[in-house]
């Protein structure tokens, strides 16, 4: 269901002169994103006393516990800041006056004398291994805005507006800017019942005329973000050989510049980081697509808390204590992705409960990973491993200790009132006569 709200009652309600931005929530401070982000959960105090099928289920749990790393909060605001960036400027009858406008062009059809939007917003991309936790941060980030605005009037006057702050789709597989159409319309009717991918699917639109008519909708209804995951779908081709190799996306890249220079939306790019080659190589996607890269954890502090907490979750009934033994062999076996090693410690937990040994061990681990083919995997980026997310510790009611940085070298030596130096720094400083001064000092006569 959407995440609605309307304007004025809005508790997030402010006055900036723009509608659109005034109903947005306000920015979170770190301490209240970490306690949003975070899920952990903890086994009942009796769990021991359950069956061994409830146990079963219960274990299916560890796969919702969820601990933000630092590129998350990267990724909120990033978002909060494209939405703002695609939003600036906009006023009800600016909203009116390009809606004419680009009604006009499809009414004539002559889509290419849509003019790009005045203002553009900040894009960006988040790629890294699959498994990381990309696509469910966004959702947890999305989650903290609401998706659909119902407006009835602004500072007093009517405004009936439907705003649909951010759509999520996922790159088509046939490489089709038709198919990234249809879903985001398909989008757009399951937010709003609306019938928009019917009527499109009745049409034989070229690719201007499909951007047209999606900058229509995302002026209409005031669409603040587009998420695209899975980006790598439209700009890789796999080959016999399995692995990825870059293509220029041919009119998908191109639809995907269109679409953010004519509509003004802020594009999130989601998917491996084999797609940055053709971002880099592609001037045009080349600045709108920096962002956060996630690598593979690194066997250290953050992948130690994460797999200490699925540990202490595993409901069997003879727990066994996680030594720096059984963290290297699931580091071993995981490669630091955080999809598999919840993945082996769900399977390990559950298979002990059902065939009764009631014991996650290094054995059983080994075991698990080999009947399901939970290998590691080598990272494609350079980037530093993400680290978890912690709540700030600087108290406001007591001030850091700044203290000046100290100077290198010899400390200056303190100078006579008569000396020459000294005599020459005051007199340029002052306009003086150099030579008048040193007279008066003693160390020159005049002749």
């Amino acid at each position: 269901m959407a995440n609605t709200n309307s304007t004025p009652e809005s508790p997030y309600y402010q006055i900036t002169g723009n509608p659109l931005i005034d109903a947005l929530p306000p920015q979170i401070t770190l301490q209240d994103f970490y306690h949003e982000m975070t899920q952990a959960t903890s086994l009942p105090a009796d769990y021991k006393s359950l069956s061994s099928t409830e146990r079963f289920a219960l274990a299916e749990d560890m796969a919702n516990i969820f601990l933000p790393l630092d590129f998350s909060a990267i990724v909120y605001n990033s978002v909060y800041s494209g939405i703002r960036s695609a939003y600036k400027g906009k006023t009800p009858v600016s909203i009116v006056k390009q809606l004419n406008e680009t009604g006009k062009n499809i009414f004539y059809k002559k889509p290419l004398n849509l003019q790009d939007a005045k203002a553009q917003a900040e894009c960006f991309s988040v790629l890294g291994e699959p498994g990381m936790g990309k696509t469910l941060t966004l959702k947890k980030v999305l989650s903290l805005l609401p998706q659909v605005i119902h407006h009835t009037e602004y500072q007093g006057r009517p405004f009936e507006h439907e705003q649909i702050v951010y759509v999520t789709i996922e790159s088509p597989a046939n490489n089709s800017p038709r198919g990234a159409c249809l879903q985001l319309l398909a989008a757009v009717d399951e937010l709003l019942g609306t019938d928009l991918c019917a009527e499109e699917r009745s049409r034989s639109s070229n690719l201007d005329m499909l951007i047209t008519r999606i900058s229509q909708i995302c002026t209409r209804y005031s669409i603040g973000c587009i998420v695209i995951d899975e980006i790598q779908n439209v700009l890789l081709s796999r080959p016999i050989n399995k692995k990825y190799e870059a293509t220029t996306g041919g009119q998908m890249v191109k639809f995907l510049v269109e679409l953010a220079n004519k509509t003004g939306v802020c594009l999130v790019f989601v998917g491996i980081p084999a797609a940055a080659r053709v971002f880099d190589i592609e001037p045009h996607l080349a600045r709108r697509t920096r962002g956060p890269r996630v690598a593979n954890l690194e066997n250290d502090r953050t992948f130690k808390k994460l797999l200490e907490t699925l540990w202490d979750n595993m409901p069997v009934l003879y727990p066994v204590p996680l030594t720096q033994h059984t963290q290297d062999l699931i580091y071993k076996i995981t490669g630091g992705v955080i999809a598999k090693m919840q993945k082996l410690i769900t399977l390990s937990a559950q298979h002990a409960i059902y065939f009764g040994t009631e014991m996650v061990n290094e054995a059983l681990l080994t075991k698990t990973a080999k009947q399901y083919n939970i290998v590691p995997s080598q990272s494609m980026l350079q980037a530093a491993a993400p680290e978890l997310l912690e709540p700030p510790t600087i108290r406001r009611d007591v001030a850091p200790d700044i203290r000046p940085t100290k100077e290198k070298g010899r400390p200056k030596a303190k100078r006579e009132e008569d000396d020459i130096m000294e005599i020459f720094s005051r007199c340029y400083a002052n306009g003086w006569s150099v030579t008048t001064a040193l007279i008066q000092q003693g160390l020159a006569e005049r002749r």
